[in-house]
């Protein structure tokens, strides 16, 4: 976050100081957005709740109720492959309509590659399945 802010205090000072009205407004937009970014970041992330999962991202929140969560697991995301491929963690949910669905993770993915331990992704997905058996437990 702190890089964040330090680039928007930058892009800032540059559109400022511009004279030409085009780079102005470029820089202007941009130094919008990464103020965004900046007031946003705090509250990124995946939280396991009493009614379910937050998904925080940049552009939206997504929450999953824990009776839609159908499974959580480790797979191949949409971003550009790699050795291994780039694995993120997943919800998959069922819908009320009772379609499926599936909610990456993104801010937990975790390309794995030389890795002996596991991922944070591994990690919050062995967390998050046992937030999800223990709700299991309690709705039984």
């Amino acid at each position: 976050m702190a890089v964040m802010t330090v680039m928007a205090v930058i892009v800032t000072g540059v559109a400022i100081s511009q004279t030409n009205t085009v780079s102005a407004i470029g820089f202007g937009v941009s130094a919008l957005v990464l103020w965004l970014g900046v007031l946003r970041a705090p509250t990124l992330g995946v939280h396991a709740k009493r009614h379910g999962v937050v998904v925080r991202e940049l552009t939206s929140t997504t929450t999953v109720s824990w009776d839609e969560i159908l499974e959580i697991e480790m797979a191949q995301g949409d971003g550009a492959p790699v050795l291994n491929g780039p694995t993120v963690p997943v919800i998959r949910r069922r819908r009320a309509d009772g379609s499926e669905a599936i909610v990456e993770l993104n801010a937990l993915g975790g390309y794995g590659l030389f890795q002996y331990d596991a991922s944070p992704g591994q990690r919050a997905v062995a967390g998050l399945n046992e937030h999800l058996m223990n709700w299991r437990r309690g709705a039984a």
